[in-house]
């Protein structure tokens, strides 16, 4: 049963991630439960989740490069990881990541509970991508119907959001600074700059400081409001 419910969450996820993306679901002991990862992605998310998933908390992630892909790993639950192999920028795919885990929440509960006290067999599937779509349909002339012309709305000049995103939430264990570490904790693609200062009582500009140090360590990385809503209307 655990084979068979793995089969479907992994098949379903697969056929809907970007283009050049994929997918495995590993356990805490290194066993793939479903996979269409390339050998060498496979083999580097089999050595993550084992060595760190069971100091993890769940919802904490790691993202390795692998040549002109990223790697991510991220604990769903207490038992299983699941694996992300993607060209697409790490902010992209920490979201995709953190709404593969809310959309399909008690379905890897249920798979959990299945393989728990049952021998799991490792197997490897290679899902077929979707079909390209059909070619557009030649336009049929309407006929023209002269609209008079109404004056434009007043224009309204927006800010656009962009928001922080932690790519490695395992660092917040080692974080000493109270404030920092709170900081860091709300740099989950959720909030935004001045989210962030106005929920901690902090001036904007200190915390534009101290995500720009992790920034340029490679820690915090910047996804914007336009491209958010885009990925999440897709999923």
């Amino acid at each position: 049963m655990a084979k068979e419910k793995a089969q479907d969450i992994g098949s379903r996820i697969a056929i809907s991630l970007p283009i050049r993306s994929d997918f495995a679901i590993i356990n805490d002991e290194g066993e793939v439960l479903y996979s269409n990862l390339s050998p060498q992605a496979l083999e580097t998310a089999k050595k993550i989740v084992k060595s760190s998933l069971p100091v993890w908390d769940i919802g904490d992630y790691q993202i390795k490069t692998l040549g002109e892909s990223h790697l991510l790993i991220y604990k769903v639950t207490e038992k299983l990881a699941f694996a992300l192999d993607s060209q697409e920028a790490e902010g992209i795919m920490i979201v995709i990541a953190k709404r593969l885990a809310s959309l399909l929440n008690s379905e890897f509960k249920e798979l959990e509970s299945l393989m728990i006290g049952a021998p799991v067999e490792v197997k490897e599937v290679t899902v077929p991508r979707a079909p390209p779509p059909p070619p557009p349909e030649k336009a049929v002339p309407e006929e023209v119907h002269v609209v008079e012309e109404k004056p434009a709305p007043p224009r309204v000049e927006v800010e656009p959001a962009n928001y922080p995103i932690l790519t490695d939430r395992t660092i917040l264990k080692k974080i000493k600074d109270e404030t920092v570490r709170k900081m860091l904790e709300l740099c989950d693609g959720d909030h935004t700059v001045k989210d962030i200062a106005e929920e901690l009582g902090l001036p904007r500009a200190r915390v534009l400081i101290t995500l720009g140090e992790y920034s340029s360590k490679g820690l915090v990385t910047y996804i914007s409001g336009i491209r958010k809503m885009e990925l999440l209307k897709g999923m």
